[in-house]
């Protein structure tokens, strides 16, 4: 099925919060009964995504990081520097404009 056409219906959320997803939708994403979608809003609207093409997107963006890598470990790497810099600003100032002591 081509996942590139464009389909839209007009849905109608119940009193529980739920809404029915139109079958011309849901065979176009051959979404099947008990799957999982990801719900997220996005530029003021809601986007339901299959899980599998949200795992997918985000394997790819994160393929280019080595194995062994830590993302997690280079972020506080990189925030400790800035943190050391930023001190050593703060006293390079605090000795070029030493308090009154009048």
């Amino acid at each position: 099925m081509d996942t590139n056409k464009r389909f839209s219906a007009r849905l109608t959320v119940n009193k529980q919060g739920r809404v029915v997803i139109p079958a011309a939708l849901r065979h176009a994403l051959n979404i099947q009964p008990g799957e999982e979608l990801i719900a997220r809003v996005q530029d003021g609207g809601l986007l339901l995504e299959k899980f599998e093409a949200v795992e997918k997107r985000l394997l790819a963006r994160f393929a280019g990081i080595p194995s062994g890598v830590s993302v997690v470990d280079e972020l506080l790497a990189e925030r400790r520097e800035a943190a050391r810099q930023e001190a050593e600003e703060m006293a390079e100032w605090l000795k070029a404009h030493p308090a009154d002591s009048s």
